[in-house]
């Protein structure tokens, strides 16, 4: 009985000992995914400032957080160290005494009112070609003089109060729109025509008005 006992404690002990190896094989192998880089950490950001503009800059592209102090004409980067500009932030430019704005095409994101209520802005223009823009965001030119636009081809949404209160006297409106939000030209009173593209789906509450 006493040799069938000691048996038994060796088996447990060998158990435990095959379950001990089988979880530091387990940790060894996480820690080894890590330090090879199969699992890896966020890209770190880097601000970078050019003249007037900030920049946040990653491994992959560069976004624009500021330009308020900007005056004049201003023409935005397609490149910062190397890497595209992509995006422009909400609010970027709101109140800046900039009088225009040129946005590359690699440009395919801008955040809600990023040249609002800029009192000296009147020409804006997008570039075209390899633009990739699809939505003007609501409230982007609210409240500019703006009197010249130029919008890439590739544009399907624009967005509430996008262009109200300018001083735009028409537009012919890119190919590939299919929805004008609320508002969206509202509060223009030298309005005076509009080319619909074919496509056009929707048009929102008083987008004229």
């Amino acid at each position: 009985m006493q040799g069938s006992v000691e048996a038994m404690g060796d088996l447990m002990n060998q158990m435990r000992s095959s379950v001990a190896t089988k979880v530091a094989a387990s940790v060894l192998l996480t820690v080894g995914i890590v330090a090879t880089g199969t699992v890896t950490a966020p890209a770190q950001a880097t601000t970078i400032v050019s003249g007037c503009l900030t920049f946040e800059v990653t491994d992959t592209d560069a976004t624009v957080t500021d330009g308020t102090g900007c005056t004049g004409a201003v023409v935005i980067p397609g490149t910062v160290s190397t890497k595209p500009v992509t995006t422009v932030n909400a609010y970027s430019f709101r109140y800046a005494a900039i009088t225009s704005v040129t946005i590359p095409s690699s440009v395919f994101a801008i955040g809600q009112r990023a040249f609002s209520d800029c009192a000296s802005l009147t020409k804006a223009t997008f570039g075209r070609t390899g633009s990739t823009l699809e939505v003007i965001p609501d409230f982007l030119f609210q409240n500019d003089p703006l009197t010249s636009l130029t919008l890439p081809n590739t544009i399907k949404s624009i967005g509430r109060s996008a262009f109200g209160a300018t001083k735009l006297q028409g537009i012919a409106l890119p190919s590939s729109l299919e929805t004008i939000q609320d508002y969206a030209f509202a509060d223009n009173p030298d309005f005076g025509f509009v080319a619909f593209p074919d496509g056009l789906q929707s048009i929102g509450d008083g987008a004229f008005m």
